[in-house]
């Protein structure tokens, strides 16, 4: 990519080869950066904290999971 996140552009890329909007998608991100270039794509974002991530950005979440394994049931439902 030639702008890297917090561009949107792979997001961009990602929603345009999958051939889905945006709306449509949702990510898992732990990153401000990832946070920020998903929300500027206009794609519906899962936080999982983290150490770099504080309660500013992880309350830009649409879903917020305390870990990597409490997504899990989320997943397999979805």
């Amino acid at each position: 990519m030639e702008r890297p996140k917090p561009a949107p552009d792979i997001f961009i890329l990602c929603t345009n080869t999958l051939n889905a909007a945006p709306e449509d998608r949702i990510v898992f991100q732990d990153s401000l950066n990832s946070i920020k270039g998903a929300a500027l794509a206009g794609i519906k974002m899962c936080a999982l904290p983290s150490a770099f991530l504080d309660d500013k950005a992880l309350k830009s979440a649409n879903l917020l999971f305390s870990n990597y394994h409490e997504r899990l049931p989320f997943i397999i439902d979805w």
